[in-house]
């Protein structure tokens, strides 16, 4: 982390954290019963512990809470990547197709090489054959989510 360990960005996930944090620390230290003292004294070797119990309690709220709509994203994100389809069409149709092709090719020279035995070299081919089929569907895809950066 070098000279960036002591950077501190308060309220990024749920605004005010540290307060809510120690209004319900010391909301239970009156409620034990304990002097203040006596109840840091307690408290301090299990202070991390502590802390990282109400983070999760804090995360697991968060993730009930949540207002994201997964079916609302879906519907967005295939919007995005059917007009990116239909600006380019003709490209995507003749990629998909040369993919789909070259898939094609695989899956047969699979079938047949079933039933052969075939030396080391013939299986890494095929198999490097196979990966870049897999690289080509994966382009494809991010074509279409509009990261030509990754595609490239």
């Amino acid at each position: 982390m070098g000279r960036f360990k002591n950077i501190e960005i308060k309220g990024v996930l749920i605004e005010d954290f540290g307060k809510m944090f120690f209004s319900s620390l010391n909301e239970a230290i009156k409620k034990s019963n304990l002097s203040e003292e006596e109840a840091l004294k307690k408290i301090a070797p299990k202070f991390k512990e502590l802390l990282s119990s109400y983070e999760e309690s804090v995360s697991t709220l968060y993730l009930d809470k949540h207002k994201f709509n997964l079916d609302s994203f879906l519907k967005t994100n295939f919007r995005n990547q059917k007009n990116i389809a239909n600006a380019h069409k003709d490209f995507f149709v003749a990629f998909i197709l040369y993919v789909n092709g070259c898939y094609n090719v695989y899956e047969k020279i699979i079938d047949k090489l079933r039933k052969k035995r075939i030396d080391s070299t013939l299986k890494m081919t095929v198999a490097l054959y196979g990966l870049v089929i897999r690289r080509s569907d994966e382009i494809v895809n991010q074509l279409l989510s509009g990261y030509t950066d990754g595609a490239m």
